[in-house]
């Protein structure tokens, strides 16, 4: 399924970035598959956030937070604030949004507590995000409209969000913890241009998103050890078309895209022990002692 922010695509053939929903006009969702619109990467449809852009003639701002409490767990909270700034009155204007997120965890970990000398390690998988958007939009003329758009998102999770069902409820037993972070960027430059019923509108980006995980290789005759992925991806594209409609409720599409999506991916397995002493674990994946 592919995702959008206005018109600039978020991921191809990647994990979802999971923007936190803030200052939106709306969100639009097509039923695949949209290859014909919207290319590879559409079969099973197409979701389009669609932000609030800056208002060009008018100052205001806005604040919001909140509280949770989680059962069997920490409490969380989050805060997000937007800030809209005319620069140039009907010309140039600024907008921002900011926004943090804690959510508390809720699985305790029967292993790593015996080296704490503890009975469980409780709530283990909170996670954290704090990110923001900046969008200037410039308006040279009546026909014509600049957006130009950043995105930055940061989520942490402090462990793996699974629980064995054995064990009790929302507990688990592993050996090392299991972080997770996303690192997402993302800009992109609109142009749109009017005239009468034909509209041509163009937009360009790039993104950037660091994945890094981790699981628990620990064996079960063995040291304990752990397995780390770091996936980084990054995006370049442009979609253009242009688009008529005619008095008789018919009209016309002409489209061009491109996309070239690139993705490095890095892996290691440590071994929390002596190395060597058993066999790798992952064909072709060597164990390093720490």
């Amino acid at each position: 399924t592919g995702q959008y922010l206005g018109d600039m695509r978020l991921n191809y053939a990647a994990s979802a970035p999971d923007l936190r929903l803030c200052d939106l006009r709306g969100a639009e969702v097509l039923r695949g598959p949209q290859g014909t619109l919207y290319g590879a990467g559409s079969l099973g449809g197409i979701i389009r956030i669609v932000p609030n852009v800056p208002n060009l003639g008018e100052t205001s701002a806005s604040v919001s937070a909140g509280l949770s409490a989680t059962q069997h767990g920490d409490p969380g909270g989050d805060i997000a604030g937007t800030v809209n700034l005319p620069i140039i009155a009907e010309k140039l204007a600024l907008r921002i949004v900011g926004y943090g997120v804690q959510e508390g965890g809720y699985i305790d970990d029967l292993e790593r507590a015996k080296d704490d000398q503890l009975l469980t390690k409780d709530d283990v998988n909170r996670v954290r995000t704090y990110g923001g958007r900046a969008a200037l939009r410039i308006a040279p003329g009546e026909a014509w409209t600049i957006d130009l758009t950043g995105v930055y998102q940061r989520i942490d999770s402090d462990d793996a969000q699974y629980a064995r069902r054995d064990l009790g409820a929302l507990k688990r037993a592993s050996a090392v913890a299991q972080p997770y972070s996303s690192d997402y960027l993302l800009l992109n430059a609109r142009i749109e241009r009017q005239w009468d019923s034909l509209r041509l509108v163009s937009s360009t980006g790039y993104v950037r998103h660091i994945l890094s995980e981790s699981f628990d290789a620990t064996q079960r005759i063995g040291n304990p050890a752990l397995f780390r992925q770091r996936n980084h991806v990054d995006i370049l594209s442009t979609e253009n078309r242009l688009v008529r409609n005619l008095d008789n409720g018919l009209g016309w599409i002409l489209g061009f895209s491109y996309l070239e999506s690139t993705s490095e991916l890095r892996r290691s397995l440590a071994s929390y022990g002596m190395p060597g002493m058993l066999p790798p674990i992952i064909p072709g994946v060597p164990m390093l002692g720490q």
